[in-house]
């Protein structure tokens, strides 16, 4: 009975977490279009327009275009490779931290939900493999769209520019997401330790997203 009581006492503070997290990003989302919000996001959708669409209309703009997606390819490349060193990276240390939570809750009388450790460790493997997803879906994309931006708008072969800027907004979005769960390791990485840690960890997750999200 003991170890239920603490099983669903983790799993109800996680609970509250996630709809923490969940409702900051759902009232993000609706300030998306406003054009006074001090919401970077949508900020940056709208500047990405704007750049598909000057570059495409004052043409002999490729080298420009060429390396602003290459620096995007490239930071894209460097985040998904550290999101996919991370995956072994986590499972060398399972180990030791399932321990050492072991110890602090013994020695602090705190309650502790042994079996919810392989649950855990799986939800950072996760984290750190959804970051992944997107870094490679956003490296696909910028190059995509650096095919489609160099074609002459003369021809038939040509793509409308607002085609070209959805596909670099997909783009810049999926790298966004990517970074905001690289993030999100944290509160997930915390509850490997202590439930209470990942509530601590969780308010500061909120804290930088709100600070990563407001326009400087």
């Amino acid at each position: 009975m003991q170890q239920w009581n603490a099983t669903l006492y983790e799993l109800g503070w996680f609970a509250a977490c996630v709809i923490a997290v969940l409702i900051y990003e759902w009232v993000q989302r609706g300030r998306h279009a406003d054009s006074d919000s001090p919401n970077l996001r949508g900020w940056q959708a709208r500047v990405r327009v704007q750049w598909v669409v000057a570059l495409m209309q004052q043409g002999l703009q490729e080298i420009v275009a060429v390396q602003t997606l290459r620096n995007s390819v490239m930071a894209s490349s460097f985040m998904a490779s550290i999101a996919g060193l991370a995956i072994p990276g986590v499972f060398t240390m399972s180990t030791e931290v399932n321990r050492q939570a072991v110890d602090w809750h013994r020695d602090l009388g705190l309650p502790f939900a042994a079996g919810l450790q392989p649950l855990k460790v799986m939800m950072l493997v996760a984290v750190f493999f959804a970051a992944f997803v997107f870094f490679v879906q956003a490296i696909r994309l910028f190059n995509h769209v650096g095919y489609m931006i160099v074609l002459p708008q003369d021809t038939a072969q040509s793509v409308p520019p607002a085609e070209v800027a959805r596909y670099l907004n997909l783009a810049g979005g999926s790298f966004t997401y990517g970074v905001r769960l690289f993030f999100a390791c944290l509160p997930v990485a915390a509850w490997l330790i202590d439930v209470h840690l990942l509530a601590l960890a969780t308010v500061i997750l909120l804290l930088l997203y709100r600070q990563f999200d407001r326009r400087p």
